[in-house]
């Protein structure tokens, strides 16, 4: 996997981990509404300015950890 593929499912696990809405991840990163519009897509190919503000994000904004499973379901 190229370092790009691997930065594109590092911004799809994030937002799946967060959980939010990909519009919201690009309007608290600085960019437009529909920078991150299509991201579930194969077909989906950011630019590289994009990719790096989202990752500063990500690294400023880090998900919480999972949730430990306490048996009590």
């Amino acid at each position: 996997m190229t370092d790009i593929n691997q930065n594109i499912l590092a911004v799809r696990e994030y937002i799946a981990q967060k959980p939010m809405k990909p519009y919201r991840l690009a309007i608290n990163a600085g960019l437009s509404k529909n920078a991150l519009a299509g991201v579930d897509s194969d077909a989906w190919s950011p630019t590289a300015d994009t990719l790096r503000t989202v990752e500063a994000y990500m690294k400023e904004n880090p998900p919480p950890p999972p949730q430990a499973n306490d048996g009590a379901d």
